[in-house]
């Protein structure tokens, strides 16, 4: 009985280490991080600077279609340097 119960355990611990690659290299996270940061550079109340980064995301995404988040957050983020 503890063999399966190792065994049950170790396939549960691979298939959660599978999913943890499978996410990372998404490219979610990532969107995530730079949204946060770039939301933090803004210097703004949290409900005005997400609308603020919801609606350059609109814009780049007309301009700029088919990248993904993490790229266009990237290119704020760029912006935003740049202008400063």
């Amino acid at each position: 009985m503890d063999a399966w119960i190792t065994i049950l355990l170790l396939t549960a611990g691979a298939a959660g280490v599978v999913a943890l690659i499978f996410y990372l290299r998404s490219g979610r996270w990532q969107a995530a991080v730079l949204r946060r940061q770039y939301k933090r550079k803004l210097n703004m109340p949290e409900d005005l600077a997400e609308t603020v980064t919801e609606e350059n995301l609109s814009r780049l995404r007309k301009r700029y279609p088919g990248r993904s988040d993490a790229w266009y957050l990237d290119k704020m983020l760029y912006e935003l340097k740049r202008d400063r």
